[in-house]
Formats: C-alpha cells, structure tokens, sequence
C-alpha cells in the first residue's frame, strides 16, 4: 500500500480528543452523541482530502518518470479512496467549508502536492 501523510492541526486533535473521552462515559447519551460527532467531524473529510491529494500526485509522478509499477499502485490505492469518499455523505459539503480549506496542515500537504513534479 503506497505512504501518505496525515496531520491535523492542534485544534483538530483536542476536539478528537474530548470527543474520544466522552464515548467513554457511561452515560447512553453522552457516548452516542460523541459517536455521533465522530462519525460527522471534518477530521475525515480532511483525511480524505490529504490522502487523495497525495495518492494523485505520486500516482502522476511515478507515471511520468515511466514508473508504471508504481504509478499502478497510487491508481489502485486512489480507487479505494475515492469509493470511500463516496460513501461519505458530508464530503462534497465540508470539503469547501472553511474549517477544512483553512486549516493549515491540510493547506501545506495540498500546496505540497501541487508543487510535486
């Protein structure tokens, strides 16, 4: 399976963070909210969108330097996440939100993936 890189900004991590301690709880209610809140955060339309980024400009790279290998490997690799994009009913409307297309981690590995030659 081809390498990516995943980051999140502070702020992203200390949500996830106090999200993850309340499906501690042993209140229904809390943990099924914060289930909820999992299932819905941005994090993974940021996920998504950096590992695509990523899967597209290596799988372009490897092709045009006539590494067909592991170009083939990126393509495959960029199928599996595009199903899984999707699946995911928010993408399209959080992938233009400012929450993701202003965080800054997201922004370096898609500026970084732009600039890949």
């Amino acid at each position: 399976m081809p390498k990516v890189i995943i980051g999140a900004d502070s702020d992203t991590v200390r949500d996830l963070v106090k999200i993850t301690e309340k499906k501690a709880s042993n209140d229904e209610r809390v943990w099924k909210q914060a289930e909820h809140d999992l299932n819905f955060h941005s994090f993974q339309t940021k996920m998504l969108l950096e590992i695509q980024a990523q899967l597209v400009a290596f799988m372009n790279l490897a092709f045009s330097v006539g590494n067909d290998r592991t170009g083939k490997a990126y393509f495959k690799a960029n199928k599996i996440i595009e199903s899984i994009i999707q699946e995911k009913t928010l993408f399209r409307e959080q992938k233009k939100s400012s929450d993701v297309m202003g965080d800054g981690v997201v922004q370096t590995i898609l500026d970084y993936t732009r600039n890949l030659k």
